[in-house]
């Protein structure tokens, strides 16, 4: 495997789980963002920041070269979020 690839997978994996968190979030676990802190307790993870971090990698051309399935499954969940 190459080392494109490799971070290619990490990527795609870490959208799926912040798309994973978005829908937990949604589900009703409202205290889900809230325990993504910083080391002095501030959050650091929002509802608006996971998407933008979900789209900057499923229109990363690398993630869309050797995961073109996956990255279309994630792009029209986010359609279907507008």
């Amino acid at each position: 495997m190459t080392t494109r690839k490799l971070f290619a997978r990490l990527r795609i994996r870490f959208a799926i789980h912040l798309a994973r968190d978005i829908n937990y979030y949604e589900s009703g676990d409202v205290n889900r963002f809230d325990r993504m802190v910083d080391s002095r307790g501030k959050v650091t993870a929002t509802c608006a920041t996971h998407i933008k971090n979900i789209k900057g990698i499923v229109f990363d051309t690398d993630v869309n070269q050797y995961y073109p399935a996956t990255c279309h499954m994630l792009a029209n969940w986010l359609q279907k979020r507008n």
